[in-house]
Protein backbone atom coordinates (compact mmCIF):
# COMPACT_ATOMS: atom_id res chain seq x y z
CA UNK A 1 0.00 0.00 0.00
CA UNK A 2 1.11 3.02 -0.93
CA UNK A 3 2.28 5.81 1.73
CA UNK A 4 3.39 8.60 0.41
CA UNK A 5 2.72 12.12 1.39
CA UNK A 6 3.03 16.03 0.81
CA UNK A 7 1.16 15.84 -3.08
CA UNK A 8 1.98 18.87 -5.02
CA UNK A 9 0.32 19.34 -8.65
CA UNK A 10 1.54 21.51 -10.99
CA UNK A 11 -0.20 22.45 -14.92
CA UNK A 12 1.96 23.16 -17.58
CA UNK A 13 0.95 23.78 -20.89
CA UNK A 14 2.40 22.03 -24.03
CA UNK A 15 2.94 24.39 -27.17
CA UNK A 16 1.13 23.15 -30.33
CA UNK A 17 5.05 22.88 -31.47
CA UNK A 18 8.08 22.44 -29.65
CA UNK A 19 9.26 20.65 -26.56
CA UNK A 20 8.45 21.71 -22.96
CA UNK A 21 11.28 20.74 -20.60
CA UNK A 22 9.59 19.29 -17.40
CA UNK A 23 11.41 19.07 -13.96
CA UNK A 24 10.72 19.00 -10.33
CA UNK A 25 9.30 21.58 -8.29
CA UNK A 26 9.59 19.95 -4.95
CA UNK A 27 11.64 17.56 -3.81
CA UNK A 28 10.12 14.58 -4.00
CA UNK A 29 10.14 10.56 -3.52
CA UNK A 30 7.76 9.53 -6.64
CA UNK A 31 6.50 11.93 -9.36
CA UNK A 32 3.08 11.41 -12.25
CA UNK A 33 3.03 13.18 -15.48
CA UNK A 34 -0.23 12.60 -17.62
CA UNK A 35 -2.17 14.60 -20.18
CA UNK A 36 -4.73 16.50 -18.39
CA UNK A 37 -8.03 18.87 -19.26
CA UNK A 38 -8.17 22.70 -19.42
CA UNK A 39 -9.34 24.47 -16.53
CA UNK A 40 -12.59 25.39 -18.39
CA UNK A 41 -13.48 21.35 -19.14
CA UNK A 42 -16.10 21.18 -17.14
CA UNK A 43 -17.97 24.40 -17.88
CA UNK A 44 -18.47 22.64 -21.36
CA UNK A 45 -16.75 25.94 -22.93
CA UNK A 46 -13.63 23.58 -24.06
CA UNK A 47 -13.59 20.22 -25.06
CA UNK A 48 -11.60 17.56 -24.18
CA UNK A 49 -10.12 15.48 -26.32
CA UNK A 50 -6.96 14.04 -25.01
CA UNK A 51 -4.03 13.39 -28.22
CA UNK A 52 -1.11 11.86 -26.27
CA UNK A 53 2.33 13.16 -25.86
CA UNK A 54 6.11 12.47 -27.30
CA UNK A 55 8.85 12.74 -24.70
CA UNK A 56 12.69 12.50 -24.56
CA UNK A 57 14.39 11.17 -21.09
CA UNK A 58 17.91 12.65 -19.84
CA UNK A 59 19.34 9.21 -19.56
CA UNK A 60 20.81 9.49 -23.06
CA UNK A 61 20.41 12.86 -23.77
CA UNK A 62 16.73 13.29 -24.86
CA UNK A 63 17.56 11.05 -28.07
CA UNK A 64 15.49 8.30 -28.03
CA UNK A 65 11.72 9.42 -28.12
CA UNK A 66 8.74 8.03 -26.68
CA UNK A 67 4.61 8.11 -26.88
CA UNK A 68 2.50 8.47 -23.64
CA UNK A 69 -0.72 8.01 -25.07
CA UNK A 70 -4.05 9.50 -23.78
CA UNK A 71 -4.73 8.78 -20.09
CA UNK A 72 -1.77 7.02 -19.97
CA UNK A 73 0.22 8.24 -16.69
CA UNK A 74 4.62 8.14 -16.84
CA UNK A 75 5.64 7.18 -12.91
CA UNK A 76 9.10 7.87 -11.30
CA UNK A 77 10.83 6.73 -8.17
CA UNK A 78 8.89 4.92 -5.41
CA UNK A 79 5.62 5.20 -4.24
CA UNK A 80 6.30 2.78 -1.25
CA UNK A 81 6.46 3.83 2.34
CA UNK A 82 10.32 2.86 2.54
CA UNK A 83 11.06 4.38 -0.56
CA UNK A 84 14.51 6.14 -1.41
CA UNK A 85 14.42 9.61 0.08
CA UNK A 86 15.57 11.33 -2.73
CA UNK A 87 14.08 10.80 -6.70
CA UNK A 88 14.07 14.46 -7.62
CA UNK A 89 15.80 17.84 -6.33
CA UNK A 90 13.75 21.08 -7.11
CA UNK A 91 17.43 23.02 -7.05
CA UNK A 92 18.54 25.50 -5.29
CA UNK A 93 21.69 27.45 -4.56
CA UNK A 94 24.53 26.72 -2.94
CA UNK A 95 26.77 28.98 0.07
CA UNK A 96 28.87 30.05 -2.94
CA UNK A 97 25.90 31.18 -5.11
CA UNK A 98 25.95 28.88 -7.53
CA UNK A 99 22.87 27.64 -8.56
CA UNK A 100 22.22 23.94 -8.58
CA UNK A 101 19.08 23.29 -11.52
CA UNK A 102 16.27 21.14 -10.81
CA UNK A 103 16.05 17.52 -11.48
CA UNK A 104 15.07 17.17 -15.25
CA UNK A 105 12.31 14.47 -15.69
CA UNK A 106 11.70 14.49 -19.44
CA UNK A 107 10.94 16.79 -22.35
CA UNK A 108 7.76 16.95 -23.95
CA UNK A 109 5.70 17.82 -27.14
CA UNK A 110 2.10 17.45 -28.40
CA UNK A 111 1.79 13.97 -30.45
CA UNK A 112 -0.86 15.82 -32.87
CA UNK A 113 0.43 19.20 -33.16
CA UNK A 114 -2.32 20.46 -31.23
CA UNK A 115 -1.47 22.67 -27.75
CA UNK A 116 -2.43 20.49 -24.45
CA UNK A 117 -1.14 20.48 -20.95
CA UNK A 118 0.28 18.13 -18.43
CA UNK A 119 -0.57 17.30 -14.94
CA UNK A 120 3.32 17.11 -12.70
CA UNK A 121 2.33 15.32 -9.27
CA UNK A 122 5.00 15.32 -7.11
CA UNK A 123 4.75 13.39 -3.54
CA UNK A 124 7.45 13.90 -0.85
Amino acid sequence: MPRITNPKTTVIAVPATGQVLISATKNCKYAEIVECPPATFNDGSIPFAPQGLLYTLPDDNYTAEYALLPAQTWAGGDNTYRGKLGFAFQGATDPAGQTIPATPYMKVASSSGVATQIRLTEWS
